[in-house]
């Protein structure tokens, strides 16, 4: 039997004798979560790995049973939705994030109420990733829901069954962090939006005070609650001013600390937005960094604000682009017109500023006066030339300012050779055959004949040795042995004819090269069919990280959309 209200179970049927033994059945430990997501996730086909996996349970706490198989069942729908069958992170995180804050309203901000609500949420995430080191930051969004205009959620990154003073501590900073940076980056004006974050901190504070011994009282409020004592106005201290409720702090200093509870918290609370401010002031530059890579892509998991706060490349989002002092100048520009039409209630007459990002090539690739040249992309040599641009174009060309393709010149001028590595390198074939990168001398990826050629010379020689084998079987039979036929009811024996055996030693090659033949045509459909799967992933994925690292219109060009006026373009 089993129940969610063992209170409300009749005392009869808990006595000895009865049910007298209860269980109590509280949420999976992480170890239980990984293989309840091992479990529903190898029931459909998906390319989570196994860090994945523990990754996923590690930002999924409290999921139960049910909520795992919830979220395993939307990330395949949000996988079919794509197009695809297969499960892939991606498809996780989206599922997940759906499931935790619901589907976003589907409304836009204005301007500078945009960029207030991401300057509130990036003081949550600074506060957060520089204080609250028990948590990890899981995700943080400016798109509007049912009952909030942006979040940021964290998580513990373990599990942890006790709290300490100084993690409160950093919790209500976090609350206090959206109240502080408004104040700081508007000119001491904030919104109403800090309403919950002051109830979230004060209320943890009272606890900090009243129940928990983490303030200067050590009375629970709650026992006296339960024996009908009402608390008051403390009485006054020895040594103290003679006014009611305040003392001084030990040590004999100047500064009085509150003693009524009331005023304690008011107290703790001042005094930790203090640090709070302080701690925003030292890290403005991440809060506005933060604040426009919200601006620009509305929601970020918890790993792209970690990039963008350590200035490296993310899952989704490039933050080394926020390392430039000339792109953070803009930022700040941006930011004093957006407080400026605050002040105004005004438009915002600045575009918001985006970052000149270069596309990625798979592999590395570098243009060398008209010659593509691979390298491993860190820093190492050059190899071999591999031929002129014109036999072999890269993946992605630049775009000029009448929407064209920039194509290099079809016959440029082949460079002189030099000894540097570095320096421009000689075109034409290479007198050692394919590069090592795996290119053909005119571009082209070089085929893989070894084991291709060593397939079919063991095909070829099966062959011989079954004709061979066959032939000396049917000559053995013919020569030396007699077949026992009948004929008008007599036995007589008779040697095998030559026609024969040229009958059964042509059926027995047919059958077994036709066989061949079937097989390597399964094979080589199956082949070209992976190839294409892989061809088409790697180059969706390769799409999806341009778009959304590169300028917006860039990146539409480079995946197909010419504007809206193009009939062919969706």
């Amino acid at each position: 039997m089993a129940t969610n209200m063992p209170d409300a179970l009749d005392e009869a049927l808990l006595r000895p004798g009865r049910i007298d033994r209860i269980y109590k059945v509280g949420y999976p430990s992480k170890a239980g979560r990984v293989r309840t997501y091992r479990g529903y996730f190898d029931k459909v086909d998906h390319e989570l790995t196994e860090e994945q996996l523990d990754k996923l349970a590690t930002i999924t706490p409290y999921a139960t049973g049910a909520t795992i198989k919830d979220l395993v069942n939307e990330s395949l729908i949000t996988a079919i939705r794509d197009g695809r069958e297969t499960i892939t992170w991606s498809d996780v995180t989206r599922a997940k994030r759906l499931k935790q804050l619901g589907p976003p309203e589907d409304v836009e901000y204005i301007e500078r109420e945009r960029h207030a609500v991401a300057v509130h949420e990036a003081c949550h995430a600074v506060a957060a990733y520089r204080t609250r080191y028990h948590l990890e930051i899981d995700i943080a969004t400016i798109e509007k829901g049912a009952d909030y205009l942006g979040m940021v959620a964290s998580i513990k990154p373990e599990d942890q069954f006790t709290r300490w003073k100084s993690e409160h501590e950093a919790d209500i900073m976090v609350s206090l962090a959206s109240l502080a940076g408004e104040r700081m980056f508007f000119d001491e004006d904030n919104s109403s939006g800090v309403s919950g974050d002051l109830f979230s901190a004060t209320y943890l504070t009272a606890l900090m005070e009243a129940h928990w011994g983490m303030g200067r009282g050590v009375t629970s409020v709650p026992a006296l609650q339960e024996l009908d004592i009402v608390g008051g106005k403390s009485m006054p201290k020895p040594g103290g001013t003679g006014g009611v409720g305040f003392t001084r702090t030990p040590g004999g200093g100047q500064a009085l600390a509150p003693d009524v509870l009331g005023e304690r918290i008011e107290y703790n609370l001042v005094r930790l937005l203090e640090a709070t401010e302080t701690l925003l002031g030292e890290h403005r530059r991440e809060v506005l960094c933060l604040a426009h890579a919200l601006e620009t892509h509305k929601t970020l998991n918890g790993d792209d604000v970690v990039a963008v706060l350590e200035h490296r490349p993310g899952p989704l989002v490039d933050g080394s682009a926020y390392a430039s002092d000339e792109f953070y100048a803009e930022i700040e520009e941006y930011h004093l017109e957006a407080a400026r039409a605050h002040r105004e209630h005004s438009r915002v007459e600045r575009e918001l500023p985006a970052p000149v990002v270069p596309p990625r090539l798979e592999p590395a690739a570098a243009l060398v006066q008209g010659v593509v040249v691979t390298g491993n992309g860190h820093g190492s040599a050059l190899p071999a030339a591999v031929g002129p641009v014109a036999a072999a174009e890269p993946d992605f060309v630049p775009w000029g300012d009448d929407g064209q393709a920039l194509r290099p010149p079809s016959s440029p001028e082949a460079p002189s050779p030099g000894p540097s590595p570095a320096g421009p390198l000689p075109a034409g074939p290479s007198p050692a055959g394919p590069s090592p990168s795996g290119l053909s001398p005119s571009g082209v990826p070089a085929r893989k004949r070894g084991p291709r050629l060593r397939t079919v010379a063991v095909v070829a020689a099966s062959l011989a040795a079954l004709a061979v084998f066959t032939g000396l079987g049917a000559y053995a039979l013919s020569g030396e042995a007699n077949v026992v036929v009948a004929e008008n009811g007599t036995l007589q024996t008779g040697a095998l004819q030559p026609g024969a055996l040229v009958v059964v030693l042509g059926a027995v090659v047919t059958v077994v090269l036709v066989a061949g033949i079937a097989f390597a045509v399964i094979r080589g459909n199956q082949a070209t069919r992976a190839s294409a799967e892989a061809q088409r992933d790697r180059a969706v994925e390769r799409a999806q990280l341009l778009a959304a690292a590169m300028d917006p219109k860039v990146a539409m060009r480079i995946l197909g959309y010419n504007g809206a006026d193009d009939p062919t373009s969706r």
